[in-house]
């Protein structure tokens, strides 16, 4: 059976960031993005909550001033990625160890191969757990 979660549905509360791992779980989640766009997407994993107020508001800032609020409709040049990806180095993403190994702090990069599908909320990455998209509050 299919669950389908919408994150953050009202918008009432500072959301932060978060991280969708790709992986078949049978639930979906969907987030606002793309700034005045306002696009629903959607991605089958599982959420692992990150925080990060501080950094998803540099990254709705950037987003902001760089596509004018409407990030949908442009792709993103390498100067754009880059300082994106100098924002998500911020981020730490721990992965638990378990009882045999330690645990360990990583940071996440901007998936090369599905960069330009980035918009504004709604990052593809790499992270410790494989393929994921890095979420944040969307601005409108």
């Amino acid at each position: 059976m299919r669950h389908t979660l919408l994150l953050n549905a009202d918008g009432a509360a500072q959301f932060g960031c978060g991280l969708i791992v790709i992986h078949p779980t049978d639930v979906v989640y969907f987030h606002q993005a793309g700034g005045t766009a306002t696009v629903l997407k959607s991605q089958e994993g599982f959420f692992v909550p990150l925080g990060c107020v501080p950094v998803a508001a540099k990254l709705r800032r950037f987003f902001q001033s760089r596509f004018g609020g409407d990030s949908t409709s442009v792709r993103m040049k390498d100067a754009d990625v880059d300082e994106t990806q100098s924002l998500l180095s911020e981020v730490p993403v721990w992965s638990f160890g378990g009882e045999t190994a330690e645990d360990r702090v990583t940071f996440l990069s901007v998936n090369e191969l599905t960069r330009n599908s980035s918009v504004e909320g709604w990052v593809p990455v790499d992270s410790a757990y494989g393929p994921a998209i890095f979420i944040f509050d969307n601005s409108d």
